[in-house]
């Protein structure tokens, strides 16, 4: 796809900012931009409604004004959309101010995705591109003003019409901003009018799409979890009880009016008993449920890491526990289990059977620190999850690779920072956190094959496993900081060393020199200089076997250090060096006519 096949098309919402202004002024120097502006109608459905009446291309995308693409994104996605025919068309989603959403659909790319199998259905954000005449075909439009769950009743109807979805997981194309400054629409949504009656509308508009069967059951599934969403334990246990009752009101009355008993056996248990206690306006026991899910532990060991092939491989285990004193536990018949509720006075079954994935389930990802991209890791087919043992414990067990220049879709890791997550699912509540580690794999870490990059794990002041990739040391070594220690001057450099390698402090103009070797692994170094003159410089430089030799680039951050009578400052070409100083003028005349003596000495060497 060309820049000249992409069409812009912006809705100003009667800003009062100047923005108006701005996008004219950049429609001016680009074809194919369309601005208009309408009466500020405090809502995005008006203005994607009129976007995409203003709209040609064959596919369009609904992106928020402050999220972003990444650069290959739209590009990708509508190769996909023409490739498969499809309507529909979702993006890798990268988020900030949050764990990435959606995970569950992050792990292959998808063609003629099933809306159940495939769990399609959990996605009800707008953030896609969409098939222009499937749209109009359909008649699919966002409600207009004020109207939380917009994208809900957006993506109601369209879902179960589509008949094409697919899925671009191997490329991160949309970042969703999503800040913590109380900006952002999505916050809080639930309190606003029409909140659960526009959850309500929405049911019901799927419904009516998808016809009766297992569609509409999985969507039911889905909303049943879905409406919790609300009265996350949590909060809600911190709630005085009049407040406790106001929050829970509208969920009962979905759980009552929209969602049958049929479907119970489609949602995770936690979710389902709270559910079913609800559709009795047992409170009681649905508060109970609710200290259980806000007690639930789960504890995550590293069994094994060890840095193999160039690869990390890792093994870990989650285990899952509660208090005691909540009275439950798990029974077993066969390969049938069930959490045991006989010892509460509920109106929920004494027994809720657990369903494979209530058993539990262990994934390790990583995560970049800065841009958030968060990949799925290649994991070991010869392992699988533990399974669940007697009494109230569960657990899972995951084997993989963190294998920085081929992942699971044969990407390379960029630079930086990469968090090892843990998401473990266990009762069909999810937990999502840093994996703490008590010490770093003994291996310094690996090279990329063409030797231009390297990455190493680390344990961060967090007790967390992180990997870095960087350029090493050796490719471009930057001083960020030096201090004198006595005589000695330390360097600390901005990357870390990935290989072992020999820093050379040698006198301009001479052979005389000083080897330090440095280990790989390493970001600093204590340097004894080779003996000097006044006037003498002494230049810094790394060596690696089979590598030419490469300056030391000093990046100043503060004063120049000083240790007498010797100064480090960095040079016009930005490289590091320490100067000899001269004690006087007339001294300095007589010094330098003796370093140039002695370097012409040194020049008609015999051999030279």
């Amino acid at each position: 796809m060309a820049v000249a096949d992409l069409e812009l098309v912006f809705v100003d919402d009667g800003s009062t900012d100047g923005s108006l202004e701005r996008l004219h002024s950049f429609a001016d120097d680009r074809p194919g931009t369309i601005v208009t502006t309408i009466p500020n109608s405090g809502w995005p459905g008006r203005p994607r409604n009129i976007g995409l009446d203003l709209a040609r291309g064959e596919y369009v995308f609904f992106a928020d004004h402050d999220d972003e693409f990444f650069p290959e994104a739209l590009e990708r996605m509508y190769a996909v959309g023409r490739r498969d025919a499809a309507d529909v068309v979702c993006p890798k989603l990268v988020t900030e101010g949050m764990h990435t959403p959606f995970w569950e659909l992050a792990g292959r790319n998808l063609t003629d995705g099933d809306l159940v199998d495939d769990q399609l259905l959990i996605w009800r954000m707008t953030h896609k591109l969409f098939r222009r005449d499937f749209l109009l075909e359909h008649a699919i439009r966002f409600p207009e003003g004020p109207a939380p769950l917009e994208d809900h009743l957006f993506m109601a109807p369209l879902l179960p019409r589509a008949q094409s979805i697919s899925l671009v997981a191997d490329y991160p194309c949309y970042r969703w901003v999503l800040r913590n400054d109380g900006t952002n629409n999505s916050q809080d949504l639930f309190r606003a009018p029409g909140y659960w009656e526009n959850f309500r509308t929405s049911l019901h508009l799927f419904d009516e799409g998808a016809g009766p069967g297992r569609v509409a059951d999985a969507g039911l599934a889905w909303a049943a979890g879905r409406m919790l969403h609300p009265v996350r334990p949590k909060g809600y246990l911190a709630l005085d009880p009049a407040a406790r009752v106001e929050a829970v009101a509208p969920i009962a009355a979905l759980a009552q009016d929209e969602i049958p008993a049929r479907v119970d056996h489609l949602v995770p248990v936690l979710k389902r008993l709270r559910v079913q206690a609800l559709r009795s306006d047992d409170l009681t026991t649905f508060d109970r449920l609710q200290e259980m899910v806000a007690a639930l532990d789960v504890q995550v060991h590293l069994d094994h890491a060890v840095w193999s092939a160039g690869a990390l491989h890792l093994s870990a285990t989650a285990t899952l526990s509660w208090p005691d004193d909540l009275e439950v536990t798990i029974t077993r018949s066969g390969a049938r289990a069930a959490l045991d509720l006989s010892r509460w006075t509920t109106s929920v079954a004494p027994h809720a059977e657990l369903t494979a994935s209530d058993l539990g389930r262990l994934e390790l990802t990583v995560r970049h620190r800065t841009s958030g991209v968060e990949w799925p890791l290649p994991r070991d087919e010869d392992r699988p999850d533990v399974e669940a043992p007697q009494g109230a414990r569960l657990a899972a067990g995951w084997s993989g690779v963190i294998d920085p220049w081929n992942g699971l879709f044969g990407q390379c890791l960029d630079d930086g920072v990469w968090d090892v997550l843990v998401r473990a699912q266990f009762l069909g509540e999810s937990r999502v956190h840093r994996l703490v580690v008590a010490e770093v794999p003994r291996e310094t870490g690996t090279r990329s094959a063409d030797g231009r990059r390297a990455a190493r794990a680390a344990v961060t002041q967090r007790g967390t496993l992180a990997v870095r990739v960087f350029a090493p040391a050796s490719e471009r070594p930057v001083a960020s900081a030096t201090r004198w220690d006595g005589e000695s001057l330390q360097l600390s450099f901005a990357e870390p060393f990935a290989v072992e390698a020999q820093l050379v402090a040698q006198v301009r103009g001479s052979d005389e020199a000083v080897t330090t070797p440095v280990r790989g692994g390493a970001a600093t170094c204590t340097v004894t200089l080779p003996t000097t003159e006044p006037g003498d410089i002494v230049d810094f430089w790394v060596e690696v076997p089979g590598e030419e030799r490469v300056r030391v680039v000093h990046e100043v951050r503060s004063g120049v250090p000083y240790q007498h009578p010797y100064a480090v400052y960095r040079t016009q070409h930005g490289s590091l060096s320490v100067r000899h100083d001269a004690p006087a003028a007339p001294a300095t005349a007589a010094g330098g006519l003796r370093r140039q003596a002695r370097s012409l000495a040194r020049r008609l060497r015999p051999g030279r």
